[in-house]
């Protein structure tokens, strides 16, 4: 048998080479998103000149799939199974698992970018969404006995809230394993794990409307929204913008400085009823009400009617996780939410459960399922009976 030949120098420094432009394209990921990973861009983070990154990519499309073989399909196994181990196990929490919700690091956040914006690049989306999808089966097939509901929430929970965490973190840190003792209280009850339903009751979800505008800057915000949806701010020019207003280019800058302050506008609206939607439920009192509620709110969210809602919420996170504007209008937004959870909670006896509760379901329903939706196929055809009446239950027998 004969040994492969060691080497050579040239092979040796094209491999450092390699690994440099990698190590610094991950970090760009991380901390600027997709948007921020152009060839130029990857050169001036690497020190190297754009020759030797022409030579191996030919866009940000190239570049995730390099980083997703290289570095981010592993990290999204290991992270699905520190926390499906943790939530359906018995032990105490993992250092690594509280890390993970403390401090993710570049690989998990550069994870998360890819999968809240996979859907803008075709050829990466065609390698990555069928693995993706794979690791999700492989997952719940540890779990056979669980419902996809409970197997849902359990992963939504997770993503979710890394999802959140940038813009969260200076309010989110109390809530955060409050909130996956829940996940697996939900786990430990198996509850109603064999419930079914024949509801197919459904909130609708569509882009907000825009009330106390004059007529011209709302169907510029309006505009906004619906373009932001598609190509996400970087890619949403004030070109499209006017289009999809239906008004020219240059009557934008009448109403509005930049494309960015009309885009800022756009999205604090977005932000708001992200939180408006979702904290209803928990305080519903009746056993059947509040299981419909959860259901109805599970499928409009992903119905085909509220694609363009989910991918504009994914977009949302996605400019607040690198916007001091949008990351602290949703702050202080997220924290009216949660006092008015626990008053609400308070009148009816459940107080700690509803604050912890509220941000179980906006880690899941907000954040997770637009952006499980947008990178795997997380149809609409889930049944959430079993998650909604182990809710239910959970909530009723909570001891804070």
């Amino acid at each position: 048998m004969t040994e492969s030949a060691a080497p050579t120098r040239r092979e040796m420094q094209r491999a450092e080479t390699d690994k440099q432009i990698h190590d610094a394209a991950l970090r760009l990921l991380a901390t600027s998103g997709t948007d921020g990973l152009s060839l130029p861009a990857i050169a001036q983070a690497s020190g190297f000149s754009t020759g030797p990154i022409y030579s191996r990519f030919g866009g940000a499309d190239d570049v995730i799939v390099v980083l997703w073989d290289l570095y981010l399909r592993d990290e999204l196994v290991r992270v699905i199974t520190l926390q499906l181990s943790w939530v359906n196990g018995s032990g105490p929490i993992t250092d690594d698992l509280r890390e993970l919700y403390e401090a993710p690091g570049d690989v998990v956040n550069a994870l998360i970018e890819v999968m809240a914006t996979l859907r803008r690049y075709s050829f990466a989306r065609e390698v990555v969404q069928p693995q993706i999808q794979e690791i999700l089966a492989d997952a719940a097939m540890r779990y056979p006995e669980m419902p996809d509901s409970i197997f849902k929430m359990q992963i939504g929970y997770l993503l979710g809230s890394i999802f959140a965490r940038p813009i969260f973190a200076p309010v989110l840190l109390d809530h955060l394993f409050e909130g996956l003792e829940i996940t697996r209280r939900l786990a430990d009850s198996r509850h109603a794990w064999d419930a079914r339903t024949r509801s197919k009751a459904s909130v609708p979800f569509t882009i907000p409307e825009i009330d106390g505008e004059a007529n011209v800057r709302r169907e510029f915000i309006r505009g906004a929204l619906e373009t932001i949806a598609v190509t996400g701010v970087e890619g949403a020019s004030a070109q499209r913008i006017a289009r999809a207003a239906g008004y020219g280019f240059s009557t934008a800058y009448s109403y509005f400085k930049s494309k960015h302050e009309l885009a800022d506008e756009a999205l604090k609206i977005v932000i708001g009823q992200v939180f408006s939607l979702n904290h209803q439920s928990y305080v519903l009192v009746d056993h059947q009400e509040f299981v419909r509620r959860i259901i109805a709110v599970q499928r409009g969210a992903l119905s085909e009617q509220g694609r363009l809602l989910r991918q504009l919420r994914v977009e949302s996170v996605v400019a607040a996780r690198h916007s001091t504007v949008l990351s602290r209008h949703a702050q202080v937004a997220f924290t009216d939410v949660i006092e008015n959870a626990k008053r609400l909670g308070e009148v009816r006896g459940d107080g700690e459960f509803s604050r912890l509760a509220t941000w179980t379901i906006i880690a899941t329903h907000a954040f997770a399922v637009p952006l499980l939706s947008g990178c795997s196929h997380y149809g609409n055809d889930i049944d959430w009976t079993p998650v909604a009446e182990q809710l239910f239950f959970v909530r009723d027998n909570f001891k804070a």
